[in-house]
């Protein structure tokens, strides 16, 4: 959201902005893969139940990566790069991800399908951003506090939100 609000005010901030957001993700990858890797292992998930698990992880990543790119195309009106995306990643998933099942796979090969069509969105969305702004991947220290401070109130409103809609499930598993 605050992405779309400083490139909707200011286009030219969209390859700064976008490259800052995107070094900001890769600096969360490795703390993220821990937490997951410390989940699995607490949880004593095993076999499948991990392999999904890591699976969802990476799509999460992939997913996380094409972010910044949607907040630019968003901002800078250009909606129908998120209409190609969105339409592409449900149809093939929800088409393909039945066809997997009738032949016979499980929950691994639609993992693996919704992580490599999460991949390909990825890739797609990169490639669409030449058209209308070159991603810079210098560093800036002051956009990165910006980016993190600002953000602050965003991310509570998320995290109070995912705490509130999840929260009857944990309350009932612990019962």
């Amino acid at each position: 959201t605050l992405m779309v609000k400083e490139i909707a005010r200011d286009h030219g901030r969209a390859p700064s902005l976008v490259g800052n957001a995107l070094l900001i993700r890769v600096g969360f990858v490795a703390p993220s893969l821990l937490a997951v890797g410390l989940y699995v292992y607490l949880g004593h998930f095993h076999g499948e139940q991990a392999l999904v698990i890591w699976i969802a992880t990476a799509g999460m990543i992939l997913a996380l990566f094409t972010g910044p790119f949607q907040a630019a195309f968003q901002a800078i009106e250009r909606m129908e790069y998120l209409a190609y995306a969105d339409v592409l990643s449900k149809a093939v998933v929800t088409v393909l991800s039945i066809g997997l099942v009738l032949v016979g796979f499980g929950v691994v090969a639609v993992m693996v399908l919704v992580c490599v069509t999460t991949g390909v969105v990825m890739i797609l969305n990169a490639y669409w951003s030449r058209s209308t702004f070159r991603v810079d991947w210098h560093l800036d220290r002051k956009q990165v506090r910006f980016l993190v401070m600002a953000s602050l109130p965003y991310w509570t409103t998320g995290l109070v939100l995912t705490a509130y809609m999840w929260i009857d499930s944990v309350m009932l598993s612990v019962m």
